[in-house]
């Protein structure tokens, strides 16, 4: 990495973290006002300013996810490379705590669609469950 390159990454890591949240689009509310959409989902949303989420019992209901906006990409390369069948998917998520992108893909998935989210880490199977 140069000079220049390293001078950009340190100055990337002096800026605020950008907090960005997926709505729940089968728990319709709109619990954030004016917000600026994640170009490839959507359903994502950059937030101003990062609140007190665990306060918001929006996000306790599950309205909205807290998710990174490139962990939402899932749904674009999903959505572009899976053609949609006539007969139903499985779709397995070996990996899927703390659950942002199995709540995602559950989104997409039709009623006879299967998702299994797996978790081998127990201490992280029940952030996991808590989130489905």
């Amino acid at each position: 990495m140069g000079a220049l390159d390293t001078v950009t990454v340190l100055e990337a890591h002096t800026q605020p973290a950008i907090t960005s949240v997926r709505i729940n689009p089968r728990k319709p509310a709109q619990p954030f006002q004016a917000l600026q959409r994640v170009p490839w989902n959507t359903h994502g949303y950059y937030l101003d300013a990062r609140p007190v989420f665990t306060l918001d019992p929006l996000f306790h209901a599950g309205t909205y996810y807290v998710q990174e906006a490139s962990s939402m990409f899932v749904a674009h390369a999903f959505q572009s490379l899976v053609p949609r069948i006539e007969a139903s998917l499985r779709v397995l998520d070996l990996c899927a705590a703390p659950g942002g992108k199995s709540t995602l893909l559950a989104a997409l998935l039709r009623d006879e669609d299967l998702l299994i989210s797996n978790e081998v880490i127990q201490t992280r199977a029940s952030i996991l469950a808590e989130n489905l």
